[in-house]
């Protein structure tokens, strides 16, 4: 089935949005190319449909195992506080962007503007945690990232999407070993 006008040719499926790596018009002043393999290709990532945040795969090596991370993403996690859906997740998969670090993807030209990126590389083919790069042009930190477990995907991206929170408060909140797992619960009072 074929998204709505505007979406680059991009196909729904479900909560997803495929095919979405936009193709660079080499017109365009802003082009830049990306590392692959020894060589260069231009590249751009694509505009959100405004409803959904950018999930981007960088990693190639094994389709089942990025199957099952874009499963855990977007399941539906339970959770005490509020009602969960799933994140809604626009995936963007284009061979070009085999190997491409968060870096190097904060520095490509973009369709449209972007606040933040998801990132899906070699390490969440295996732990399934996602990065998270904050492109926010608004403050200071861009290229800042930090990774999450599945089912805190949602939270952020609904949290960061409606502006009721920061990208450093949950980049700051991080385990030691920069993975997001939540907000520690606060202390009883004695």
């Amino acid at each position: 089935m074929s998204g709505r006008g505007g979406d680059g040719g991009c196909a729904r499926r479900g909560p997803l949005v495929t095919g979405c790596a936009g193709s660079a018009d080499p017109q365009s002043s802003q082009n830049r190319t990306a590392p692959t393999g020894g060589h260069s290709r231009p590249l751009r990532l694509p505009e959100s449909d405004g409803m959904s945040t950018l999930l981007v795969r960088t990693d190639y090596s094994d389709d089942s195992a990025w199957q099952a991370a874009v499963d855990a993403v977007t399941a539906v996690h339970d959770s005490a506080d509020d009602e969960s859906f799933g994140a809604l997740m626009q995936v963007v998969e284009a061979p070009e962007l085999d190997g491409l670090t968060p870096e190097d993807l904060a520095l490509l030209p973009r369709a449209g503007y972007l606040s933040l990126l998801a990132v899906a590389d070699a390490r969440t083919m295996i732990d399934h945690t996602i990065v998270f790069v904050d492109l926010s042009e608004h403050n200071e930190q861009v290229g800042r990232t930090f990774r999450a477990v599945p089912r805190e995907v949602e939270p952020i991206t609904v949290n960061l999407a409606l502006a009721n929170m920061d990208f450093f408060d949950f980049a700051d909140a991080a385990d030691p070993d920069g993975v997001f797992r939540g907000f520690a619960a606060p202390e009883p009072e004695a």
